[in-house]
C-alpha cells in the first residue's frame, strides 16, 4: 500500500563563517540560497527514484 505525504515541513539552519571582506555579502547570500536549492532538489529526486 503506497503511503500518501500530503505536507512536507523542510527546516533549514544556515551558519555563515564571517567574511574576510574580499567578497560582497549580497553574492554569497545568493550562492548560499543557490546551493541549499540545488540540494533540496538533488534530494527530492533522489526520493523519487526509489
Amino acid at each position: 500500500m503506497p503511503i500518501e505525504i500530503k505536507e512536507l515541513h523542510i527546516k533549514v539552519h544556515v551558519a555563515s563563517e564571517s567574511s574576510n571582506g574580499n567578497t560582497n555579502p549580497s553574492n554569497s547570500k545568493d550562492d548560499m540560497i543557490q546551493e541549499v536549492i540545488e540540494t533540496v532538489l538533488e534530494t527530492l529526486d533522489r526520493k523519487k527514484e526509489r
